[in-house]
This record gives C-alpha cells, sequence and structure tokens, in this order.
C-alpha cells in the first residue's frame, strides 16, 4: 500500500491526513493509503466529509475488533469504536456548514422596509 503526506501541503489528500491524524510518516504506520483516500475524496463533496467518511470507517474497523489485555496492554475496541464514531459525527456536522436562510422582501426590492411591515398589495396598487 503506497501511502504519502506532505505537511504544510494544501492538496485535498494532505489536508484529509492532517485533520483526522494520518501521518506518522516515520513509522510508515497509515491508517488509509493514498488509493483509499482519493476514494474517501471521490465519494464525498468536501475534504471534511471525506474525513468523516475515513473516521466512519475506522468505527467499523473498530466494531469488527475484540477486548484483549495481554503484558499488562489493553485494547478496548469499544472506546475505539465511540472515539471514531464521535470524531466522524464531528467531521459530518463541520462538512454540512452553516446555513443562511435570507428573508424574502414582500416588495422584492427593498432593504430598508421589513417584511412585515410592507403591505404586500400595496405596490401592487400603485401600478
Amino acid at each position: 500500500m503506497a501511502a504519502t503526506y506532505t505537511a504544510g501541503s494544501t492538496a485535498d489528500r494532505d489536508r484529509c491526513r492532517l485533520y483526522l491524524g494520518d501521518t506518522n510518516v516515520d513509522a510508515g504506520a497509515f491508517l488509509f493509503d493514498d488509493a483509499e483516500w482519493d476514494d474517501f475524496l471521490a465519494t464525498e463533496v468536501s475534504v471534511n466529509k471525506a474525513v468523516a467518511l475515513a473516521a466512519e470507517t475506522m468505527a467499523n474497523r473498530a466494531a469488527q475488533q475484540m477486548d484483549f489485555a495481554a503484558d499488562g496492554s489493553r485494547f478496548d475496541a469499544g472506546k475505539q469504536h465511540a472515539y471514531w464514531t464521535k470524531q466522524a459525527i464531528r467531521w459530518r456536522a463541520k462538512g454540512e456548514g452553516v446555513k443562511v436562510v435570507v428573508p424574502t422582501r414582500i416588495d422584492g426590492y427593498s432593504d430598508d422596509v421589513d417584511s412585515d411591515e410592507t403591505n404586500a398589495n400595496a405596490f401592487l396598487d400603485d401600478l
């Protein structure tokens, strides 16, 4: 599996790796290879949503694991699943962004008259 990361790059794949913490260049222990990140980016419409999909994938991986303890170390798959699920929810929400609803003026053009103050038929009477 080929995996690359360039610190400081603005390329979508590198930003995804940075946001998810998939930048372990020294150990070569990447969570996803380049082709997988490219697939996440092709599937989703934004970097944030691609990161959310990657986190969902990590949650799915954790759900398939078993808890175990050995030599004083412990691996709790349930905690890993909960962590990645929270990350997925967080990044999915960031991907949704802020939605702004612009009120429509009844007369269609006045910026200084609130729609509540305008009689919808008053400007038609002037025609």
